[in-house]
């Protein structure tokens, strides 16, 4: 069943139909709960036969969802091959998908065209859609877009995110070519999955980033944590065992599941685990513990604690530890993983607790069940 188009959307296709040289529009609407582009009616147009699942996809629409702005590929160039088909079915030469709608309803529009059409719209692509007829620029109210901080900004953060998802297309597709290569050995395919996994990931933080909040990427899910950490560990081996640090997870038996956002968790994970490895000397020790407890409410958490074997944590440093700084670490490091543990840690109604002396630092973190 579909979901009434909006006249804001109607009026952007009706803009598009009427320029020379461009076919009729279709619509697509992002489908939250399967990750699909679905289609929907224009007005009395019934919705063509036309799905495209959004994860791994290199389709114009695909990529004018993620960075926000109108993207046009030709039949002869760089297009995927249902822009192909698509242009090919309507005697086009390309296809030009344009970003609209805010919140629940992004979408975007598709329309074939000749060269010269879908040119004009490459060339200006700001007034594509006029920023009223379908608020395709905007943000999620009360959140701030990144050209918000700087006017430049927000371009390179969409023109970046354009280009990382061509490389991440080709990426995940020799993936596909190494799976049937390699077979089905067990140890194999559990890793691919995890490559698989992390591409995935790269792919939704790219896109909430572009979209200038996380509404996208919000997404709760069963989740078994120990599983989740056993799988992080898995990736993150080559950095720590040349070192000789030993990793030790000791999860709890029969843990419940989570119902959270599986990629937050898994960003808070990893930052944890890359601050303990930063703290802890050559031969240390990292440990990781995962427990059921339950309080004087009666309420019932996941508790997780780690625990690295470095020096501690200075008392001046501290007062500040979650707080966004800029770091004087150097090697790429930003001075935001703990900032970033707080934050996604709050997301999740949970909290974050640390203590620290001249052994070492644990940092210890609730997340509530039910």
């Amino acid at each position: 069943m579909h979901e009434q188009t909006s006249e804001a959307v109607l009026a952007a296709a009706r803009q598009l139909a009427g320029r020379q040289g461009l076919r009729d529009p279709i619509y697509l609407r992002l489908d939250r709960h399967t990750s699909m582009l679905e289609p929907q009616a224009l007005g009395e147009r019934p919705p063509p036969t036309l799905s495209i699942r959004v994860e791994g996809s290199n389709t114009a629409a695909v990529r004018a969802l993620f960075t926000r702005m109108p993207v046009v590929v030709y039949a002869d160039g760089d297009a995927s091959p249902l822009d192909i088909q698509l242009a090919r079915q309507a005697n086009a030469d390309g296809v030009a998908a344009i970003p609209v709608g805010e919140g629940a309803a992004h979408g975007v529009l598709l329309v074939c065209g000749d060269r010269a059409a879908l040119a004009d719209i490459a060339a200006h692509t700001e007034r594509s859609i006029q920023p009223g007829d379908a608020s395709w620029r905007g943000s999620r109210p009360g959140k701030l877009k990144p050209e918000d901080h700087d006017p430049c900004l927000g371009g390179r953060v969409r023109r970046a995110a354009h280009e990382i998802n061509n490389p991440l297309g080709t990426i995940k597709n020799y993936l596909a070519i190494l799976k049937t290569k390699l077979g089905d050995a067990p140890q194999i395919a559990d890793e691919l999955r995890i490559i698989q996994e992390e591409l995935d990931r790269i792919v939704r933080i790219v896109r909430a980033l572009v979209h200038g909040d996380d509404s996208l990427a919000d997404l709760s899910e069963e989740t078994d944590i120990g599983l989740l950490l056993e799988d992080l560990l898995k990736v993150t081996a080559p950095t720590w065992q040349p070192r000789g640090i030993q990793v030790i997870n000791t999860p709890g038996a029969k843990l419940p599941l989570l119902i959270c956002d599986r990629d937050k968790l898994k960003q808070i994970l990893l930052n944890l685990l890359l601050n303990a490895l930063e703290a802890s000397p050559d031969n240390g020790e990292i440990r990781f513990e995962i427990t059921q407890i339950t309080n004087h409410k009666h309420e019932r958490f996941i508790e997780l604690q780690i625990s690295d074997s470095g020096p501690g944590i200075h008392p001046e440093l501290a007062a500040r530890l979650f707080d966004p700084v800029k770091t004087r670490k150097g090697n790429d490091h930003s001075g935001l993983g703990l900032h970033i543990v707080r934050t996604l840690t709050e997301d999740l109604n949970g909290i974050v607790s640390f203590k620290t002396g001249s052994s070492g630092t644990t940092f210890r973190l609730l997340f509530p069940l039910g």
